[in-house]
């Protein structure tokens, strides 16, 4: 029997998955604007296709939107988490856009909605808050719009969720199989 969020969330951090919003407008499914759930009707596949992508990412449970970045996003989980004396798990998913103190909303941006790319935080961005958040005491811990399967595979591997499939790669030839091997790149993306 699968475990429930209770029993999962007292283990250790929980990794939520990524935004579904603005991947979904940026493949041609939902049209920037009002922003509907009328992917959910028109093209459930599409959907169903990117929860799939998060969960083989090392998603653990799907989440919500914050329309703000980590920056701005981890001061307020921490006083949240300070507030309740870590009695209640506390959960923080922000988005995967440079936001300001001056703009904490990336909606608020100029660039909004279809500049967002010059925003785009790199992976190591939100590893780096995954793992700022564990070790600060929050327990739910996701992103949310501008999110992709790159930033959840981070996330997942900062906080030690790597997928079972995944493998260190080397031929095992002893040649060089790619620009990897063949410039001898050790590092891993985080």
């Amino acid at each position: 029997m699968a475990k429930g969020i209770l029993e999962r969330l007292a283990e250790g951090p929980v990794l939520g998955d990524g935004g579904y919003l603005l991947e979904l407008e940026k493949r041609g499914y939902v049209q920037a604007g009002p922003f509907t759930p009328e992917v959910v009707i028109e093209h459930p596949d599409a959907l169903a296709q990117l929860h799939r992508e998060f969960l083989r990412a090392g998603a653990d449970i799907v989440g919500v939107n914050c329309l703000n970045g980590p920056v701005q996003q981890l001061p307020i989980a921490v006083e949240m988490v300070e507030a309740v004396g870590r009695a209640v798990p506390i959960a923080a998913q922000p988005v995967a856009y440079a936001t300001t103190d001056d703009r904490p909303d990336f909606t608020g941006s100029p660039d909004f909605p279809y500049g967002l790319s010059s925003m785009t935080l790199a992976r190591g961005d939100l590893a780096a808050f995954a793992a700022d958040a564990r070790d600060m005491g929050v327990r739910y811990i996701g992103s949310c719009c501008g999110s992709v399967a790159e930033h959840v595979r981070a996330m997942a591997k900062v906080l030690e969720k790597r997928p079972a499939q995944e493998r260190e790669w080397r031929s095992q030839t002893g040649k060089a199989m790619s620009a990897y091997e063949y410039y001898d790149h050790v590092e891993t993306e985080v």
